[in-house]
């Protein structure tokens, strides 16, 4: 696999091709979570706070609006044309 094929590793992240300290969460785990397969936890919010000194809700916000971009993406028009919204 070349580098052009993990544009994520090389850029997004430089602390992993440095060799600087990794979060414990593993970098299956948080390489899927920026591929967006896998979605961000509690618990991982956790570690990813304590490792980039950021806030739990920065992370579940983030996964939040991911979420809510995939479902107008997937069910959007669906709903529009479905769902009417209720009289005053």
């Amino acid at each position: 696999m070349n580098n052009n094929s993990r544009p994520c590793r090389n850029n997004c992240v430089p602390w992993y091709r440095e060799g600087r300290h990794r979060p414990r969460t593993a970098w299956r785990r948080f390489y899927a979570i920026v591929k967006g397969e896998r979605s961000v936890t509690a618990d991982t919010a956790l570690r990813l706070v304590r490792f980039f000194s950021t806030s739990p809700e920065f992370w579940v916000n983030l996964q939040a609006m991911r979420d809510l971009t995939k479902a107008r993406q997937e069910s959007g028009e669906t709903i529009e044309r479905d769902v009417h919204p209720r009289a005053a």
